[in-house]
């Protein structure tokens, strides 16, 4: 594996951990995770590279070595907020290349329409929005649900040792091998102080946010996206099978994008970065030369 190196910056006054991989003199490559997730996502698709880049890749707060802000209180407003400085800090100049997964791509979604000049390609793995069916609930109702919920996150799942949790791994992903199962489990699990192991999560994390933008909001976004999209689909993905139930409307967010291209895997999940890592190496490396 390419090895990885670890930096704590300040960004808006708060601690958050960069994982690095690549000479600081290459190009620079954004790379950003999803929720409950953490940057460790990327190690196969950045050992699949060809090329060097210089990637930079955060832990979003709440994840991985980034401590929480506020218990159960990490909204995508504050997430595009760190990604608006982030770009600051390293690139303050040139538009950006991005390769992000699930929440992250859907941060860039909002992100690249509201700053179009700062993003030049975005690899989008998996997001296009709230999906059909997520709005199951009311506003109102939503809201009642997290408040409720809001101070009492669920206690954290603890696993016997890495072994365990990689095995848990492979039971939900039968892609992934012995290898790359044991290195996920040891990158997104800490001691637990009762011995065992736990998730580099804030529990909070899980509480899902009843104030996720709006369809609306994501159409306006992908109206003023200026940046060459690339979108990559599992085929076997919850969010493939989510927008079935609504025929056509995925080729009607699509088609809100003006550079927009989209490969379909049949053989996928949702998390295409561990399952095909090749691949999505091979054609983003390929798009980024367009």
């Amino acid at each position: 594996m390419k090895q990885s190196r670890s930096e704590m910056i300040q960004l808006r006054g708060n601690s958050v951990h960069i994982r690095r991989w690549g000479p600081e003199t290459a190009p620079v490559l954004f790379m950003l995770h999803g929720w409950m997730d953490m940057s460790a996502t990327f190690q196969f698709m950045v050992d699949a590279f060809e090329q060097e880049w210089q990637i930079i890749a955060p832990d979003w707060a709440g994840f991985g070595c980034t401590p929480a802000r506020h218990k159960g209180a990490n909204h995508l407003t504050e997430y595009l907020c760190d990604l608006h400085a982030l770009l600051d800090h390293y690139s303050p100049l040139q538009p950006v290349k991005i390769v992000a997964h699930s929440m992250g791509a859907n941060v860039v979604n909002l992100f690249a329409g509201s700053f179009p000049e700062r993003v030049s390609h975005f690899v989008n793995i998996e997001a296009l929005g709230p999906m059909p069916g997520l709005d199951f609930l009311k506003p109102a109702a939503r809201i009642r649900a997290w408040m409720e919920r809001g101070g009492n996150p669920p206690p954290p799942k603890k696993y016997q040792d890495v072994e365990q949790f990689a095995a848990r791994l492979r039971s939900a992903n039968g892609l992934l091998s012995l290898e790359q199962a044991m290195y996920l489990a040891e990158e997104f699990t800490e001691p637990s102080l009762d011995g065992g192991r736990v998730l580099q999560t804030d529990e909070g994390a899980r509480i899902i946010t009843p104030f996720f933008a709006s369809k609306e909001v994501f159409e306006d976004c992908w109206e003023n996206i200026t940046a060459k999209v690339l979108f990559f689909r599992g085929g076997l993905s919850f969010m493939t099978d989510a927008f079935d139930t609504v025929p056509g409307e995925l080729q009607r967010r699509y088609a809100l994008i003006s550079n927009f291209k989209e490969i379909l895997i049949d053989e996928a999940g949702h998390n295409l970065q561990h399952d095909f890592p090749e691949r999505l190496a091979s054609e983003s490396e390929q798009f980024f030369s367009c």
